[in-house]
């Protein structure tokens, strides 16, 4: 009777240890996915500031042909048009960005 009740405890011992190993894996293994989530989110910010930049001098060249009669209006819209692209895909970034740093808070 007391070794069956000692081998009952070591299983149950082992068992609330694999459990523990459990949890702690899956911990580690979210944390190194929210970690790389966050990582490519920054290089994808920082791709799309780039990419502003870009289109920020276009609109000013664009700008200052059309205010030198060099050019028509539509180059120049069709810049602000690539501009408020790009700052629609930095805000969706951004938010899904908080929507992960919330999730990780909790």
């Amino acid at each position: 009777m007391h070794r069956s009740a000692v081998s009952a405890a070591l299983g149950a011992q082992n068992a609330a240890l694999a459990e523990t190993a459990a949890v702690e894996l899956s911990l580690t293994a979210g944390v190194a996915q929210l970690y790389y989530s966050m990582q490519a989110s920054y290089q994808i910010l920082d791709l799309l500031q780039q990419t502003r930049d870009v289109v920020d001098y276009a609109i000013q060249a664009h700008q200052s042909k059309v205010a030198h009669g060099l050019e028509a209006k539509v180059p120049y819209h069709g810049a602000r048009a690539q501009m408020l692209a790009v700052d629609k895909q930095i805000a969706a970034v951004k938010g899904k960005s908080k929507k992960r740093a919330s999730r990780c808070a909790r």
